[in-house]
């Protein structure tokens, strides 16, 4: 057998662990490496072409450091050890923020996905695969424009630009890699002019705060105005341009006149104790939508303090997206996705097999929503159809000018334009425009059986004839649509009396006098 040998050159010998080194690796952009040790410490060295020196280490761990791996975009580092944990290190406080435990498995490997924001983990029993952040940027739409939150600042996207503008920065007291940012909420009963009205809701890491905005800005890039805490509260909607409603941590519902802060009042609601709600949204002008611990959905009026109508089939409901003038609504769970009107009444519903990751409206009520490797649509009238495939997860934040506006799982922002051909075709058949159906189908550009199917059950068989070949779903389209001839035709190829007598009965409705001809051929 032969031995093939070559010489290696040591480029460092890197010293300062107590006891043997676990594993070693590389940042994928800074000159760094991390090492992990049984003596229990992990160390940050930092490299030249020529030196290296010992930057920083990390303690906390109670047992061997047996792996660990730099987040590759951010400044954090994970670590697996036999003392049944894995740990996130900030590596500007040199703290760990986040501990994993398990009570008798030990964690060995670990390792990161080259392109999604998915890191895996593998301890005694198996292993996990686990995210540390979320991917989808807390945003809003206002008008032709898209508030977000990224980068721990608050910025304006508009329609058809690729640059952000920085409205102002945004810092929580989270102590995770988390931003602590859950939701922002526009007011959608005031016009923008120059002013943005809203809320950030923060999660449970900074302690569900709501943080009111009042914000003013110009076109020379100037913006005045703060933010204010309201409340410890888990959800808020507004009420009306000047009034807005929050549910706080004790379950109370406790109002504001956002003209002056400090005039509160609290709602309260007839025969419903404080343990029964969940979580508000945003609804209608006058109105709020409640979700109850029960799991029933509920729109209420906020001046009458009245139940006006349960839903009760939406169960684990995650969030409400209202289109621009409050008439249509999605309310979207794990894998279902309801549209309803401002008068709380299910228009249509899809379930999904996977997850639904993000959903909005575009300028002609076209729901857009995403899952894990697919953009769709839904139209209120349960239509659907898919936009396209994509290689990752996208997180969809408005869609305008037939452009989609989102960021990818790895947070790039994206606008692209797509094809509104089948969404077009769809409405035209939805709102019974001939002309628009037809011109569609001429352009060549949707055909299949599925089209025709389409174009039928909108109430246009006439019209499908044109496009099918197979003489059996001939002869039905022609029979559906009064074209004896066609249907005879059709009749003629299949050669079965069955199809006679159907197409004579027809003739008899019609009060056709080719029906003695018909009749004959049945026999």
């Amino acid at each position: 057998m032969e031995v093939i040998t070559m010489d290696i050159t040591v480029k460092y010998r890197m010293e300062g662990h107590e006891r043997g080194v676990n594993w070693a690796v590389f940042h994928p952009k800074l000159p760094l490496i991390a090492s992990g040790s049984d003596d229990k410490n992990i160390k940050i060295w930092k490299f030249t072409d020529t030196k290296w020196t010992e930057a920083d280490t990390l303690r906390g761990h109670f047992n061997n450091v047996s792996s660990v791996i730099f987040h590759p975009r951010l400044d954090y580092l994970i670590s697996n050890s036999e003392d049944r944990s894995m740990r996130v290190w900030d590596l500007n406080k040199k703290t760990y923020v986040e501990k994993i435990t398990k009570e008798v498995d030990r964690f060995w490997i670990l390792a990161i996905h080259p392109t999604l924001n998915i890191f895996a983990s593998g301890c005694d029993s198996g292993f996990n695969v686990f995210k540390l952040e979320s991917s989808k940027m807390p945003s809003t739409t206002i008008q032709n424009q898209i508030l977000l939150y990224h980068d721990k600042k608050l910025k304006l996207w508009k329609a058809g630009e690729t640059d952000k503008r920085v409205l102002m920065e945004f810092k929580t007291s989270s102590k995770s890699i988390l931003s602590g940012v859950k939701r922002i909420i526009y007011n959608p009963f005031q016009n923008t002019g120059g002013f943005l009205n809203f809320f950030i809701i923060t999660d449970v890491n900074v302690g569900r705060k709501v943080y009111y905005f009042y914000l003013k800005y110009d076109n020379k890039g100037g913006v005045t105005g703060a933010d204010q805490v309201l409340e410890f509260a888990s959800s808020a909607a507004f009420i009306s341009s000047n009034k807005v409603l929050t549910l706080t941590l004790s379950g109370s519902l406790v109002g504001y006149d956002i003209a002056n802060l400090n005039n509160k009042f609290v709602l309260e609601l007839p025969g419903v104790s404080k343990d029964a709600l969940e979580a508000i949204y945003q609804g209608p002008l006058g109105k709020f939508i409640c979700k109850f611990k029960n799991e029933m959905i509920a729109l209420i009026d906020a001046n009458s303090r009245k139940i006006i109508k349960e839903i009760n089939e939406i169960t684990d409901l995650k969030y409400v997206i209202w289109n621009s003038t409050l008439t249509l609504a999605a309310l979207v769970t794990k894998n279902n996705l309801y549209v309803i009107n401002k008068n709380f009444e299910i228009l249509t519903k899809i379930k999904e097999n996977c997850t639904i990751k993000s959903t909005c409206f575009d300028e002609q009520n076209i729901i857009f929503y995403s899952t894990n490797f697919h953009i769709k649509y839904l139209l209120p009238n349960g239509l659907s159809g898919i936009i396209k495939s994509t290689e990752m997860t996208n997180y969809l934040m408005m869609v305008v000018n037939s452009t989609i506006y989102c960021n990818d799982a790895l947070q790039n922002f994206k606008n692209e334009r797509f094809n509104y051909t089948e969404c077009k075709f769809k409405i035209a058949l939805q709102n019974k425009n001939y002309d628009e159906v037809v011109n569609i189908l001429k352009s060549g550009s949707i055909y299949g059986i599925k089209a025709v199917e389409d174009i039928k059950n909108a109430g246009f068989p006439d019209l499908s004839l044109k496009f099918v070949t197979d003489p059996k779903q001939k002869f039905d389209l022609a029979l559906q649509s009064g074209k004896l001839e066609e249907a005879e035709a059709a009749a003629d190829i299949l050669k079965d009396k069955t199809y006679y007598a159907l197409l004579a009965e027809k003739a008899m409705m019609m009060g056709k006098l080719a029906v003695r001809i018909i009749l004959y051929k049945s026999y």
